[in-house]
């Protein structure tokens, strides 16, 4: 198994758990980089609920798409990062993704905004 033998703060190391190996790493954010991130989400918010259900769904699917069009970068990234195979990765993808489930998110109406719990998806998405 490689390790790193310094450590940088200003990122986490990403290993595959089935060997080890580093498959890259992860910027840590700080505190305030993350409430300007928050910022910026809640700024484009409005323009989002603005838009019609219809043309949401097709940014959303565009989205699925390029999923769908790079499913073995997909499950390869997947199958690094929890360390299963590449079938495995692509089979957890798939049972994600799956037509069906599409289908329910993409027919469902799809509120503009989670303002409050009455209209989260989950309990847990407003805590």
């Amino acid at each position: 198994m490689s390790t790193p033998l310094t450590v940088d703060l200003r990122q986490t190391v990403c290993t595959n758990p089935a060997t080890g190996a580093i498959i890259g790493y992860s910027q840590i954010n700080t505190p305030e980089e993350a409430r300007d991130a928050l910022r910026r989400a809640r700024a484009a918010q409005p323009a989002w609920s603005a838009l019609p259900l219809t043309e949401r769904q097709r940014y959303i699917a565009r989205i699925r798409d390029y999923l769908v069009d790079h499913a073995d970068a997909v499950s390869d990234t997947i199958s690094k990062d929890v360390g299963k195979t590449r079938v495995e990765g692509l089979r957890r993808w798939r049972l994600k993704y799956s037509p069906v489930r599409w289908r329910r998110i993409t027919t469902a109406k799809m509120p503009s905004a989670f303002s409050n719990r009455a209209n989260c998806a989950t309990a847990h998405c407003c805590s």
